[in-house]
Formats: structure tokens, C-alpha cells, sequence
């Protein structure tokens, strides 16, 4: 089984039915899987199939869900960029994973010939706005073609590549502690496994209306898009900037129907000073899901009575692993729940343990470390083998040697035999839903050359999981305007990794082994 199979599925049983819309902007079953198949057989034509990646950058809509079908039937890769990062960031990926092709809108094109420099010279383009690009302002070694060009490609499938269940189906990029983002390989076994878990969880169907919140760089958007696809539903979009807006997102949902939600808690959490409205607004919803980070109990438990759904799930995995825990929350029962509220039991295909820093299992109640193995975990780190080997290895468990990831969360199993989520084990935090490696901020911060000295902390918050705050000495303590430092942070990170605040000192804080002391730094803000 291979993740393009679901739209065949579906298009073979709901042919006319929507698959996927953006306010007026949609395409019945058969309109996507006719158009990705274009694009599919565009994409082989022009030599592109098994072991090639091909970048979507673009914004979310109908034709992004369009193209990454079609880099699937073509038996490629898809590497989803995120528009909001630094060009540099783009082009770092681009290279890393050796792109040849990159998928593109209107907005996208202009963006990578901005940075033209960054690329390289041999790119393909595949435009698929509106409006045929003029090649004569673009690098001239750059490959070019519009939409109109795979327009003209045969609408079924020419050829069936010659892909297995191991084979590649999406790389997505994550912090890492380098300072530069590291690619997580995912095959189509790691995805189906968890996809048809999902289904026969949440017991999805050809009614069912599925909200899109998370982009598509992001690990939520797997369950997004492939789920409502298997299941025969409709994709609904969320239009770009309506999730800043509360009250438009309620209003969003209630006149979408919206019947399955899948977010991080900080976007649900927005909804909360519209209580009065929620049991109205949110009727329709049948299935909320939230994870990528702790959900407050506080604002969980003032939530749930709003709900009209009793269908309220707690999802656990890192990129690496997919999901890979599952908690069902009984809303009739929320005042047996602490405010750790569990990540759960260990999906169907997932074998998981708790070890201490000798590797050892541990007692329930007894935190440790969480290691997972089974068929959702990743086939590695692209083009780093050391990364890949320091985070899989070698364990023996009850006589039996095996490889494990490790999470690098600390977890306790609880009396209800239900995994408690503490914290994480090295510098790595979790904000507004992404993982967040500090180092990677700290190396950004170095390369200012006015900066002698930097340290990134996370202030635990209730809204976005964790606050970053950014500390900094100057070379020989030279006067600098910390608008520059802020502009030189939203030059070169993406928006969700830009600390909140900067702060300059004259020196910073040392533990006794010598080392910037963070705790300190912490201490400093928390206090505050």
C-alpha cells in the first residue's frame, strides 16, 4: 500500500464529491486525482521518479494537495518548504536534499528569484499560478514551466513506478542543534501504518468534513491530508492569517461544518474567551485532536464541558516516529484526570519502553527516557549517518536486541498504566507545536557580528507551550540597537522559532563547571 492508493480508493467510490477546498476553490475527487496524475507523468517525462526530491514551495491550497499526489504517483519524494523561513534556510534544504525540482505559486516564484543567488542554476520550475511567468527575468539556466505545459500530459497514470513500501515518501525538515535543519526520512510505511490506525481509531468517513490548521512542513499535516483522503472526506483549508483571528476561526468552522480538528492546543486554546458561543459555534465537530505539545489542564478542563463532541484524543509521536501514543479523554470524567494528563498507550505498532541513563526499563512511577521502535519510525536522518546512528541504537530488552529511537522525552508510566509526558531530556523545547532545537537559534545569533556571546531559554507558557528569550553580550561590549538583533533574528529564522524577547548583558551568568547558567537566566525572566 502506498499513500497515492487513497486517492484512488476514494476517486473509484466519490468521484464528484469535493476532496479539497479553500474558501471557493476546490476539486471533486476526480478533477485531483486526474490533475496529479498530469503532474506525475510531467514529472516522468522530464526524468524525475524513484529516489529524486522534488520541493513544494507554496501556500496551502487545493493545487499544493494536487502536487503532492502528483510527486507521489511519480514515485518521487516530496520535501514541503515553509514559506515564512529565510531564503537562506529555503536554499540550505534545497541543497542539502538535493532538490532538482521545486513546485511553486505566484508568490513562491518571485521569492526564490529574489533570492536567485541562493539556488541552483540548474533548477526546474513548475509553476502552477494563474499567470504563465516570464522566463526572460529569471536565471537563464533555470528550467521554467507553467501549469498550462502539464495541462497537456495524459490525465490516467502512464506508468506505475517501481517504488516499495520502504521507498521515500516525504522528507520534512526539523530544528537541529548544528544550527542547521535536519532532514527526517519517512517512507510509505511509516505513514500508512499510522494512517490506517488513525481510521480505524476515529472510525472516519465520506461525510466527514476535516479542518486543515497545521502547514503542510509540519508533521500534523500527514494525518490531515491522507486520512481525509482515505476516509472519502473533504479537506477544508483554513485561509492564511484566519487562525490569528478567534472568532473568525469559530465562525470559520460552524459555516464549514467542520466535523474532525486536528491541531496543536495553543490554536483550540484562542477559542476559550468565546465560551459563551462555543457549544454553538463548534456543533458540528464530532473529533477533536490535539498534540505537538502539553495541553494546560486548566484550559482543558474549562474546554471540554463547551464541547458537544465526546470524541477528544491526546496524540503523541515526535516527526521522527509519527504518532505513536493515543489518549482518549472521557469528558464525562475530566475530574479523574491531574494536570499531567497522559499521552497515553502505545499505538498497534509502536513497542515502547521507559529506560533509565543505563538503558534499563524502568518501574512504573520511575522516570525515564521513551525509546520506540516499529514500522512509524523513520528510516533516518538525510544524509547524516551519525545524527541517525546517535539516535538509533542498539538496545537488549528482556533477552531480545533490537533498535531503538530515542525520544530524548522523559515519561513515567502512572497507575493507570497510561505514559505521563515531564520534559525533555536535552536543549530541544517545544513551541507553538514545533520542536525547537535552542542551539540552532544560539548558532543564528553567533553569526551577528556584533554578537561575542548568546543563550537561548524557554520560559515555560501556557499559550504556546514555551516562550523563547534570547540573551547576548557584544564583542568588547560595544553599544548596539537591539532592533537590529530582532531583524537580524526574522532575517534568518522561521517566524515560529523567533524568540519573544532579546536581551542584552555585559556578561552572562556561569555554573560552577564553567558553562552559560540557564537555570539563572531562566530565573531571571520567570521571576519577572
Amino acid at each position: 500500500m502506498f499513500l497515492q492508493d487513497y486517492l484512488k480508493g476514494s476517486t473509484d467510490h466519490n468521484s464528484e464529491c469535493i476532496a479539497v477546498k479553500l474558501l471557493d476553490d476546490a476539486l471533486t475527487y476526480r478533477e485531483l486525482d486526474e490533475r496529479s496524475s498530469q503532474l506525475a507523468n510531467f514529472l516522468n517525462q522530464h526524468g524525475f521518479g524513484p529516489g529524486t526530491n522534488i520541493g513544494l514551495y507554496l501556500t496551502k491550497s487545493p493545487a499544493a494537495v494536487m502536487a503532492v499526489f502528483g510527486i507521489l504517483k511519480a514515485g518521487a519524494t516530496y520535501v514541503p518548504l515553509d514559506t515564512e523561513a529565510p531564503l537562506e534556510r529555503i536554499a540550505y534544504i534545497c541543497s542539502n536534499c538535493d532538490l532538482q525540482a521545486i513546485v511553486v505559486d505566484e508568490s513562491g516564484l518571485k521569492m526564490i528569484n529574489k533570492g536567485s543567488e541562493h539556488f541552483s542554476s540548474t533548477l526546474m520550475i513548475i509553476s502552477l499560478a494563474a499567470k504563465s511567468p516570464d522566463t526572460r527575468l529569471y536565471p537563464v539556466h533555470w528550467r521554467i514551466f507553467h501549469r498550462k505545459d502539464i495541462e497537456q500530459s495524459e490525465k490516467y497514470l502512464l506508468h506505475n513506478p517501481e517504488i516499495t513500501e520502504d521507498s521515500l515518501a516525504y522528507l520534512l525538515y526539523t530544528s537541529g542543534s548544528t544550527g542547521r535543519p535536519k532532514g527526517v526520512m519517512l517512507s510509505h510505511r511509516n505513514a500508512v501504518v499510522f494512517v490506517d490506525w488513525a481510521m480505524e481509531t476515529f472510525q472516519t468517513n465520506r461525510h466527514d468534513i476535516f479542518s486543515s490548521h497545521a502547514p503542510f512542513h509540519f508533521d500534523l499535516s500527514i494525518l490531515d491530508i491522507f486520512l481525509s483522503v482515505k476516509s472519502g472526506a473533504t479537506l477544508c483549508l483554513i485561509p492564511p492569517g484566519l487562525s490569528y483571528f478567534a472568532d473568525a476561526m469559530l465562525r470559520f468552522i460552524e459555516e464549514n461544518g467542520i466535523t474532525f480538528w486536528y491541531s496543536v492546543p495553543n490554536a483550540i486554546i484562542q477559542w476559550l474567551p468565546y465560551k459563551e458561543e462555543l457549544q454553538k459555534k463548534l456543533r458540528s465537530l464530532r473529533t477533536l485532536i490535539y498534540a505537538g505539545e502539553v495541553f494546560p489542564f486548566g484550559f482543558l478542563n474549562e474546554l471540554i464541558p463547551k464541547l458537544s463532541t465526546k470524541t477528544v484524543y491526546n496524540l503523541y509521536g515526535p516527526t521522527e516516529t509519527n504518532v505513536i501514543t493515543c489518549f482518549k479523554i472521557d469528558p464525562d470524567q475530566t475530574d479523574a484526570l491531574t494536570e499531567e494528563v497522559p499521552i497515553g498507550e502505545p499505538c498497534s505498532y509502536a513497542e515502547i519502553y521507559i529506560v533509565d541513563e543505563n538503558n534499563q526499563p524502568v518501574k512504573p512511577g520511575k522516570t525515564g527516557e521513551l525509546v520506540v521502535r516499529g514500522d512509524s519510525l523513520m528510516a533516518g536522518y538525510w544524509d547524516n549517518p551519525k545524527k541517525t546512528s546517535s539516535a538509533i541504537r542498539n538496545l537488549e530488552i528482556n533477552g531480545r536486541e533490537a533498535d531503538f529511537y530515542f525520544t530524548g522525552d522523559m515519561v513515567y508510566l502512572n497507575v493507570d498504566q497510561q505514559i505521563v509526558y515531564v520534559n525533555r531530556r536535552d536543549n530541544m523545547v517545544k513551541t507553538r507545536g514545533f520542536r525547537v532545537e535552542l542551539g540552532e537559534i544560539e548558532s543564528v545569533l553567533h553569526k551577528h557580528e556584533m554578537i561575542h556571546q548568546a543563550a537561548v531559554v524557554a520560559i515555560p507558557d501556557d499559550m504556546i507551550g514555551n516562550k523563547l528569550i534570547a540573551f547576548y553580550t557584544t564583542v568588547d561590549n560595544r553599544e548596539i540597537d537591539n532592533e537590529d538583533v530582532v531583524e537580524f533574528c526574522a532575517d534568518n529564522l522561521p517566524t515560529y522559532m523567533l524568540p519573544a524577547k532579546t536581551i542584552r548583558m555585559e556578561i552572562l551568568p556561569r555554573n560552577t563547571r564553567g558553562k552559560i547558567d540557564r537555570e539563572r537566566l531562566k530565573d531571571t525572566q520567570i521571576k519577572n
